[in-house]
């Protein structure tokens, strides 16, 4: 039994009606197995990157704006196209852009699309439709890309702090990009440098 208000801050925090942590994020079956469950509507993997490994290995991502004049150690998320059905668009609040801009994160332009957190986007000193470089970096090795920003989010519910308000905490926050993106950028990370979760929405 809940009260109103545990309910409101479970939808709150949570984003969906359930959320469900997964310590191997790049194990398959695990959503096709959610959604066999009687109840359960449409699931959402979510993927990020912790940013050092139990064997400590660094793994690290730095965004800059277009020219380089300003950096920061960020935490790229990756979700399944099924997340703009799943999340409550509502409770997400958006700085720049609106809820429409989760459903294009899926859609193939030049550039892919990314959800930054406003305090990243603050200290970047970008807003919507302007370009992100991301470094990833393991070890030597390093890759660049950029993403084109389609909205700027002071709170997502659900991925744990990772989107901000404060430019004071910017560093760490979280851009979001589509999943498909995501695997891509993120090829050369180890396997154990993922972890991630499932958000759940039940039917009737």
């Amino acid at each position: 039994l809940f009260s109103r208000t545990s309910m409101g801050i479970i939808e709150r925090r949570v984003g969906s009606d359930l959320k469900i942590g997964h310590l191997d994020p790049k194990e398959e079956g695990l959503r096709a197995s959610l959604e066999a469950v009687p109840g359960v509507g449409r699931v959402a993997g979510v993927a990020h990157l912790r940013n050092r490994t139990a064997e400590g290995i660094a793994y690290d991502v730095v965004a800059s704006d277009l020219v380089g004049l300003k950096h920061l150690w960020v935490v790229p998320v990756g979700a399944d196209a099924s997340l703009s059905e799943v999340i409550d668009p509502a409770k997400v609040e958006f700085s720049e852009g609106d809820a429409s801009s989760i459903r294009a994160l899926e859609e193939a332009g030049r550039l892919p699309g990314a959800i930054l957190s406003l305090s990243m986007a603050r200290h970047l000193d970008v807003g919507r439709d302007d370009v992100v470089t991301l470094s990833f970096r393991l070890g030597a090795q390093r890759e660049d890309v950029r993403v084109k920003v389609l909205a700027v989010a002071a709170v997502v519910p659900g991925f744990d702090g990772l989107f901000r308000s404060r430019v004071a905490n910017a560093q760490g926050s979280g851009l979001l990009l589509s999943r498909k993106a995501f695997d891509a950028m993120t090829q050369a990370a180890p396997r154990e440098a993922f972890e991630g979760f499932g958000l759940v929405k039940v039917s009737g």
